[in-house]
């Protein structure tokens, strides 16, 4: 049962018991103690100075209070599972669907080094390439890609331009343009943009398995539904 705190006396008398006083060191009433303590108060009142009109009336409001706060606990209790509940079935909905981290960049510390990175290519496809850009949205190297099945594919870029030379150490964003290999349909891939395979659901926030490592998702940035063949 939820409790709440009370700045009512905690002093519960037991006549019955012959000990005088019980103590509650944690300083709180639930809405059935504290009418428990209430009714023990008015049958142990003395009869030749019972307990005036005042105090009754603000003892009763006191329950009143008790009892309002402990049914606005348990709405909240209630409110916060219900919400859990439905973000751990939302999470749990994502599965099969690609996640967009927004991770669609690296940085080059040193330029001209070679890099390695994976797409994800949601059919098996033909005429791919990979397109390499600079933060100034030029385009510094297209690279070739072999025909392949649907899936993560690793991509390996030199660290050069298109004509060779050693490209100047910053941020590089990567896209991808290819056809499906069945019906040629044109399709598109981005750095950072995979299906969720699976999902965690511990602590506070579910986490998905993106790629080849989990996230948070707060921190994916998009969820959209599949590519479906029209074949």
């Amino acid at each position: 049962m939820s409790t709440v705190t009370s700045s009512t006396t905690t002093e519960v008398y037991e006549p019955t018991n012959g000990t005088g006083v019980t103590y509650n060191p944690n300083s709180t009433l639930s809405k059935d103690e504290f009418l428990k303590l209430f009714l023990v108060e008015l049958q142990n009142q003395d009869p030749t100075e019972p307990m005036d009109t005042e105090k009754i009336i603000a003892q009763t409001a006191d329950l009143t209070t008790v009892e309002s706060m402990e049914n606005i606990s348990k709405s909240i209790d209630g409110l916060v599972s219900s919400y859990q509940s439905t973000s751990n079935m939302s999470a749990i909905s994502a599965v099969g669907k690609i996640g967009d981290t927004g991770y669609d960049s690296f940085n080059m510390s040193d330029g001209g080094v070679p890099v390695s990175f994976d797409m994800y290519f949601q059919a098996d496809y033909t005429q791919a390439e990979v397109f390499v850009f600079d933060s100034t949205g030029n385009m510094v190297k297209k690279i070739p890609v072999e025909d392949g099945k649907k899936g993560l594919v690793n991509i390996n870029w030199d660290g050069t331009d298109e004509f060779g030379n050693a490209v100047q150490a910053g941020a590089y964003k990567v896209e991808a343009a290819y056809r499906d290999a069945v019906n040629f349909e044109g399709l598109f891939a981005k750095m950072g943009a995979y299906p969720i395979d699976s999902v965690i659901i511990s602590g506070e926030e579910a986490e998905a398995k993106l790629g080849n490592e989990y996230f948070k998702f707060s921190e994916i940035r998009e969820i959209s539904d599949p590519y479906k063949p029209s074949y």
